[in-house]
């Protein structure tokens, strides 16, 4: 199948493009991505050959030296000859150990050695090329390459700086396959049927994109570099991420906030709309009432009285309390005049008489109760002792005269208490009787107040009064709350609003964006699906055709191959009256396995040679295709297999290493192959 020029291919794409309603700026990203990753590959070499192979200590292989210069060769010989060593030593020497890949070439320098080298004679469009690759294992394995692209002849290697592994690709032509980071190994891989790895081919996770390449279909890097552009260039901001529900949310805020001012609006128009008739009808109660206010002069004469009355009463608390302090002092004056008078005898005694401190016989001191008590009987208290009358002193007239005085001012100060005490009661009468008086013409006025005509007015304006305050304050309140919201508005809408909007606008045109590249990542996809299912048809009639040559074995019986719908290139074997094989089935051990890799690398390898331009690489190895235990129910099959393969293959470099067992005989290939005894 003739894979469509690439402008053709960007034509039709940009067509069906437009179809899907791709907007034509999004066009115009979906044509750059197309021109600037969608392009053959181009190859500088057309076919890439092994002539000879000279080998020194790879595995087994102590020296050995093999000549392909015939195209189709067979080494042929025991087990553990150094048929697959010389095989291995063949991918070494043209890719390299290659550590950091899947497939790795593992000791692969002989025991007790440690330095293996490898000369192979490249024969690169007819023209020598010398590639001499040295390993020496040390602290670890140091590799070291040598170019040389015209050579005068097979020893001819050079001397100059070692080369890399880049320079040798682009020598021999692999680059171009190469630079898509598709890996050295794995790309031999579908050249190289190897133990242990003959199936990597067919379970390579990546063959599809691969395969594509081969066949010249190379979108699958336009999807690619699109999907990273997606991935990286429109990715979402944190702020974008969440911008719709942002956006609803301050939306949501600003129609909340905008009902609120609605209802505020209206209650605030009720507000004062009562408000007005309350004033009105406060403005008529008091032109009803008129300029002088009786009823108001009544009230304040009633509260002017209360305070006089309070005051009044003060005062007479005030008397009270003096009444009381001269009342206690009348009272003591009077205890004590009392108690002179029941003490007569001994006070007229007292008048001639004193008694001294002490006692005149035990000379004991003695208070004024005992000094009374000596005097009045005679005997000394202390010492129960009479006392002669000689021994106690008459009192002198001074001390009489003391006593005389001293009992006419507490007389005199009794009077003058008595007398204060008259005078307060005075007042205290008089208060009173003030009181009395206030509290008659309080309730004359209260009458007078209960009898007024303005009464009913008065208690409504002072009603009204209150009212019209509180609904003041009411719309004070109102027309607080409703400029708080207003202002909450104007914030959200002039700064918080714009900005959501811009984060959302950019938001939308990345998400449409990116809905653009995905349909025409999909668009790519058929494309290339389409291209594919050519390649994919013309594969399975290439292996419809091979299943012809099995007649004894496991495909005696296959009669067609499907491959999958996914649009891949997995497909299955159908068997008459037998299960079918899967192309992604476990086998890779088994000779199911091995036919049905020989099956698929084969007809690949023949579908490319009918396509220009593609990977010039003209070699196919086979190691081992006789399973390596018996299995002769196939090897009448793969004999005959192996014997056609030179006309299904005629422009590759067939190279195969058969062990001598009971299963192989060298002479029935020794027409179609150069035999290489091991």
């Amino acid at each position: 199948m003739k894979m469509p020029e690439r402008d053709e291919v960007i034509d039709v794409i940009l067509e069906r493009v437009s179809d899907e309603g791709i907007p034509e700026e999004h066009t115009d990203l979906c044509e750059s991505l197309l021109v600037d990753n969608y392009g053959g590959l181009e190859y500088p070499v057309d076919e890439l050959k092994l002539r000879h192979l000279d080998i020194e200590n790879f595995r087994v292989i102590e020296e050995n030296s093999i000549d392909f210069g015939n195209e189709k060769t067979i080494l042929f010989g025991e087990n553990e000859e150094g048929k697959t060593s010389s095989l291995e030593a063949v991918r070494f020497n043209l890719l390299g150990r290659q550590e950091d890949q899947r497939i790795k070439l593992t000791g692969p320098i002989r025991d007790g050695k440690s330095t293996l080298v490898t000369t192979g004679n490249w024969s690169v469009d007819g023209a020598d090329h010398l590639i001499r690759r040295t390993l020496t294992n040390g602290s670890g394995y140091n590799e070291t390459i040598r170019l040389n692209t015209d050579p005068q002849d097979l020893g001819d290697i050079g001397w100059g700086s070692p080369n890399t592994q880049e320079e040798v690709s682009r020598a021999v032509g692999l680059w171009p396959i190469e630079s898509k980071q598709l890996g050295r190994y794995n790309t031999f891989s579908l050249f190289c049927l190897m133990p242990g790895n003959f199936k990597i081919f067919l379970k390579w996770q990546k063959k599809s994109k691969y395969i594509d390449m081969l066949f010249g279909i190379n979108l699958a890097s336009v999807i690619t570099e699109s999907s990273r552009y997606r991935n990286n260039e429109l990715e979402l901001s944190e702020d974008e991420k969440t911008a719709a529900e942002d956006l609803a949310d301050v939306e949501s805020r600003i129609s909340n906030l905008q009902n609120d001012i609605e209802e505020l609006q209206a209650e605030q128009e009720q507000v004062e709309a009562k408000l007005n008739d309350r004033k009105s009808e406060l403005r008529r109660t008091r032109d009803l009432l008129g300029d002088k206010d009786e009823l108001d002069d009544l009230e304040a004469q009633e509260t002017e009285i209360k305070r006089q009355i309070n005051k009044l009463q003060d005062e007479r608390q005030e008397y009270l309390s003096q009444l009381r302090t001269v009342e206690q002092k009348i009272n003591r004056y009077q205890e004590m005049n009392m108690g002179e008078h029941l003490h007569e005898p001994s006070q007229e005694l007292q008048k001639f008489m004193s008694v001294p401190d002490r006692c005149p016989i035990c000379t004991n001191e003695v208070d004024d109760d005992q000094r009374r008590q000596l005097l009045n009987d005679g005997d000394c208290p202390l010492c129960r002792k009479s006392v002669p009358s000689d021994r106690i002193e008459v009192g002198t007239e001074r001390d009489v005269e003391e006593k005389i005085v001293e009992r006419e001012q507490r007389e005199e100060a009794l009077e003058e208490a008595q007398e204060q005490q008259q005078r307060i009661e005075g007042e205290i009468e008089l208060l009173e009787s003030r009181v009395d008086d206030y509290e008659e013409e309080l309730a004359n006025v209260r009458a007078q107040i209960q009898q007024s005509d303005e009464k009913e007015l008065l208690s409504r304006k002072n009603e009204l009064q209150s009212t019209v305050e509180e609904l003041e304050e009411r719309a004070t309140n109102l027309q607080i709350e409703l400029n708080a919201k207003r202002e909450t508005i104007e914030d959200l809408q002039e700064d918080r609003l714009p900005e959501l909007e811009e984060v959302y606008e950019s938001r939308k045109k990345k998400v449409e964006k990116k809905d653009s590249l995905k349909t025409f990542e999909r668009v790519v996809q058929n494309q290339i699906n389409r291209e594919r299912e050519g390649i994919r048809t013309d594969l399975a009639t290439t292996m419809e055709n091979l299943l012809e040559i099995f007649e004894e074995g496991t495909l005696s019986d296959a009669f067609t191959v499907d491959f999958d719908s996914d649009g891949g290139y997995d497909f299955t074997i159908r068997v008459r009256d037998g299960d079918d094989i899967p192309s992604d089935r476990p086998n890779e051990n088994s000779n199911e396995g091995k036919l049905t890799a020989l099956l698929f690398h084969t007809a690949v390898l023949n579908q490319l040679t009918k396509h220009g331009d593609t990977l010039p690489l003209r070699l196919f190895i086979i190691d081992s295709p006789y399973s390596e235990s018996p299995d002769t129910r196939n090897t009448p099959d793969i004999t005959n297999f192996l014997q056609q393969l030179p006309d299904i293959l005629p422009e590759f470099q067939l190279i195969l290493g058969i062990a001598d067992t009971d299963m192989a005989d060298k002479d029935v290939f020794s027409n179609q192959y150069n035999i290489v005894n091991f």
